[in-house]
């Protein structure tokens, strides 16, 4: 598969993860399911932002040779889970919190990084 098309899977990838993590930062939070491990809210944040950083990252690094770009991923990921967080903060039944900020941004790195490295591994370079 050339370039272009893995690209454009990673772009469509995006933009679907976009809208999964818009609707689930959203829902009532009675309507999500319940499940009784301590923090587990921290890991799931961790779980979809891992996702999302290794899917951005194909979107916009895959043809892309400068370094720094995978700063420009985990900050536009960082503003993306700040935003998400400030709604949730006005929306009745949920609730804004600095440390799913932290959560989000740690696995957007963990996301970017495991992108880069199964990069360098499968495309060589």
């Amino acid at each position: 598969m050339d370039n272009s098309k893995v690209r454009k899977l990673f772009i469509f990838g995006t933009l679907f993860w976009s809208v999964v993590i818009i609707f689930l930062s959203v829902i009532p939070a009675n309507d999500l399911p319940r499940i009784k491990i301590q923090n587990i809210d921290k890991l799931v944040h961790f779980g979809l932002f891992l996702v999302y950083g290794f899917l951005m990252s194909g979107a916009i690094i895959i043809d892309n040779k400068k370094k720094y770009i995978f700063i420009v991923v985990i900050l536009c990921l960082f503003l993306f889970g700040w935003i998400m967080e400030t709604i949730q903060g006005f929306l009745p039944d949920r609730t804004s919190d600095i440390k799913d900020i932290m959560f989000n941004t740690s696995g957007a790195i963990l996301g970017v990084s495991v992108y880069l490295v199964l990069k360098r591994k499968i495309f060589k370079g």
